[in-house]
């Protein structure tokens, strides 16, 4: 099977370890040129979506100047623990270029409390790339979770920040599309989404993104079973949804407790 049959059959559809055997499979037959670069470009990434740093870092490097490899190595560098280097993410970004995967990199990693880049131009960073492609989508996507980490730190520009957040991530779930498509993006998206919503006071909206997120994941885990990630990413869902549902109920509590104590008042007085 060809590397691109691979990607589109089972890596586009987040089964990433039958896409990640079907590629070792395929190198073992000692295939050569360009199909062997694109497969360890795409066998990299399937590393990369398992959290298997090493192995991702290590099959980038074998796919040699292919642009995908290197734009992993760009993630990894973005990233991945033990890989973030904000000298090597630079300099990767200026060799691939001012493209869509490039602004997300430094997007991501611009979130982390210990980056050196500057936050000034993320905002422009994603608002010039309007294309409606996953890629974009995961631009968009990563932009709000870097304005809501932006607010969650406080100060009189917090407002301002959950609600460019609140746009982009409506952005990015509009590009991630329906149904059966990019249901591990779309589910990570609302999750963000939820918690934005429950920033600005939003509770029930955030309910709704919160029980979205936790159908999707369970989805997911449907249509990659043999990925154990998917189970711990559902877990935190509902987690998150308990918490949000726990929240509503004790404020609901407090309000009957001080509509009643309010109504007895008024009884006293009318006395």
């Amino acid at each position: 099977m060809k590397a691109t049959e691979i990607r589109s059959s089972l890596y586009d559809g987040s089964k990433f370890l039958e896409a990640l055997e079907a590629v070792e499979k395929e190198l073992r037959g000692g295939v050569e040129g360009q199909e062997r670069s694109e497969l360890f470009a795409l066998g990299a990434w399937c590393f990369y979506r398992l959290k298997k740093y090493a192995e991702a870092f290590d099959f980038a490097n074998q796919a040699g100047s292919f642009v995908w490899a290197r734009e992993c190595l760009m993630y990894l560098a973005a990233y991945a623990p033990g890989y973030k280097n904000d000298e090597t993410l630079i300099a990767l970004c200026a060799e691939l270029g001012d493209t869509v995967n490039s602004c997300n990199a430094i997007i991501i990693r611009a979130r982390d409390a210990d980056s050196t880049i500057a936050s000034s131009d993320v905002l422009a960073r994603v608002i010039r790339h309007q294309g409606t492609d996953v890629s974009t989508a995961n631009l968009w996507h990563n932009g709000a979770r870097f304005f809501l980490a932006l607010g969650e730190k406080g100060g009189s520009d917090s407002e301002q920040h959950f609600h460019h957040a609140k746009i982009l991530i409506g952005g990015a779930l509009a590009r991630y599309g329906d149904g059966d498509m990019n249901v591990h993006h779309r589910a990570a998206a609302n999750h963000w989404k939820s918690k934005i919503l429950e920033k600005i006071g939003r509770h029930g909206d955030a309910i709704e993104a919160a029980r979205e997120s936790e159908r999707l994941w369970s989805r997911q885990r449907e249509l990659d079973p043999k990925n154990p990630a998917h189970v711990e990413k559902q877990t935190g869902a509902a987690q998150w949804l308990k918490k949000l549902l726990t929240a509503v109920v004790l404020l609901a509590t407090v309000a009957i407790r001080y509509a009643t104590t309010l109504a007895q008042y008024v009884c006293s007085l009318a006395a």
